[in-house]
């Protein structure tokens, strides 16, 4: 094999490595960032709907960035794991240094467009970062704090599209709804995973190890109450 081939065939595997670290499939969540739109009834205000996309891609950027992010950290971790060992990372797929970069420039982009865009929606997409990074390093780990964590970032999403779109229609208590809603899947996340995992769940995250079914059903039931109310106190 010539030198050209070998070239040509490491930059392949890890432009694979490095799309399947982004998680492509995971910027579909972003589009809660639409909810102000639909909320104020100006989905279909075609201005409104650019720049709110616009706002959409950033936070894809940044989320794909969050995601390599979060491989970095764990890549010792994730070699040990019988089935993240296949990961890009670290089953060295995708080179470490092209990783790095690859973060910074997708961050800094997504972060530096949405600056540009409104002053105020940057600074979400900066919290919203720094978020994910604490995540990535030490409060996914803390039980039910895991799990505020990622609602608080569903409604970073639901915020910066409020933001962009300055949304008058938008009630408080609507956002109270959305952080109950991404709660309750949240939790419920939690709850298949044991369900599915049983005895191996700890090794698949070690939070679950704090978690239990009656536990997790009990909060539930709970979040499912308070949004019901939230949403009752919304629709008067």
């Amino acid at each position: 094999m010539t030198l050209q081939n070998e070239m040509t065939l490491s930059f392949q595997r890890n432009l694979v490595g490095l799309i399947r670290t982004m998680r492509l499939r995971q910027w579909s969540k972003n589009v809660v960032i639409y909810a102000g739109l639909v909320f104020d009834g100006r989905l279909f205000q075609w201005d409104q709907l650019f720049y709110t996309t616009l706002v959409v891609f950033c936070f894809c950027l940044i989320s794909s960035s969050v995601y390599i992010i979060n491989d970095l950290f764990d890549i010792e971790k994730d070699r040990m794991h019988p089935r993240k060992r296949t990961r890009p990372l670290p089953s060295g797929e995708l080179d470490i240094r092209l990783a790095v970069v690859a973060a910074f420039l997708l961050a800094v982009s997504g972060i530096g467009a949405a600056s540009l865009l409104n002053p105020w929606v940057g600074a979400v997409t900066g919290v919203y970062l720094l978020q994910n990074v604490a995540y990535s390093l030490y409060l996914k780990n803390i039980v039910i704090v895991d799990v505020m964590v990622l609602s608080l970032g569903f409604l970073l999403r639901v915020l910066a599209g409020v933001l962009i779109a300055n949304v008058s229609n938008f009630s408080p208590w609507l956002y109270v709804c959305m952080g109950l809603l991404s709660l309750f899947l949240g939790f419920g996340k939690r709850r298949h995973e044991i369900t599915l995992l049983q005895d191996d769940a700890a090794a698949h995250r070690s939070s679950l190890q704090e978690y239990n079914l009656p536990l997790l059903d009990q909060i539930m039931s709970l979040v499912t109450t308070s949004t019901f109310v939230a949403y009752t106190f919304y629709s008067f």
